[in-house]
C-alpha cells in the first residue's frame, strides 16, 4: 500500500457494525498505510501477534462500541506518523471490557502540539486490563507524553499491571 494524502486508507479494517463479531486477526503485518494499522469494531475479536510498522495513524485502534476485544502480543513501531493527526499512540482502546497483554509499542511523534498527547497505550473505555506490555515513546512540539494514558472521565475499573515503560520524555 501506498501512502497517500488524500485518502486515509487503513491496513486492517473491521467495522464497527455488521459481520465483526468472532473474528481474529492473527501474524498478520501491515506496513506504510495512510490510515490506522489495524482498526476494529464489533465484539469479541482478538488482535494477536501481530507486526504493524510505519502506518501514519494509530497502529492498532480498537473503536468506541466494541467489546470483549482482546489485543496481545503485538509489535507497533513508528506509527502515528501524520501531521494532521492531534495526538501521537501506539495502541489506542475504546472498547470495553478488553484485555490489552504482552504488547510492544514505540511511539514517535514530533508534530504533536500544545495541548496533545503522545502515549504507547491509550484506555479510554471501561472495565479494561493493561498487563505486560512494553511501551516506549518520544515526542516534541509541546505535546504531554505518557507510557499509559487513562481516558478523561469515562474510565472506569481498569487496571494497568507489570507494564514496562521506556523512552525519552515519558512523563508517567
Amino acid at each position: 500500500a501506498y501512502k497517500n494524502p488524500a485518502i486515509e486508507d487503513d491496513g486492517i479494517y473491521l467495522p464497527k457494525f455488521g459481520a465483526s463479531e468472532h473474528v481474529r486477526v492473527r501474524d498478520c503485518q501491515v506496513k506504510d498505510f495512510g490510515g490506522q494499522g489495524i482498526y476494529v469494531g464489533g465484539s469479541h475479536v482478538v488482535i494477536e501477534a501481530n507486526r504493524v510498522e510505519d502506518c501514519e495513524e494509530w497502529g492498532i485502534y480498537v473503536a468506541l462500541g466494541a467489546v470483549r476485544c482482546c489485543v496481545s502480543k503485538n509489535s507497533v513501531k513508528g506509527c502515528s506518523t501524520s501531521g494532521s493527526l492531534a495526538d501521537g499512540i501506539g495502541i489506542y482502546v475504546l472498547g470495553d471490557d478488553c484485555r490489552v497483554s504482552d504488547n510492544f509499542a514505540t511511539v514517535v511523534n514530533d508534530t504533536a502540539g500544545v495541548g496533545a498527547y503522545v502515549a504507547g497505550l491509550a484506555l479510554n473505555a471501561a472495565r479494561c486490563a493493561a498487563t505486560g506490555n512494553n511501551v516506549n515513546g518520544l515526542g516534541t512540539g509541546g505535546a504531554t507524553l505518557r507510557g499509559i494514558l487513562f481516558g478523561n472521565g469515562s474510565v472506569g475499573s481498569c487496571v494497568a499491571v507489570g507494564n514496562h515503560m521506556n523512552g525519552e520524555g515519558f512523563t508517567d
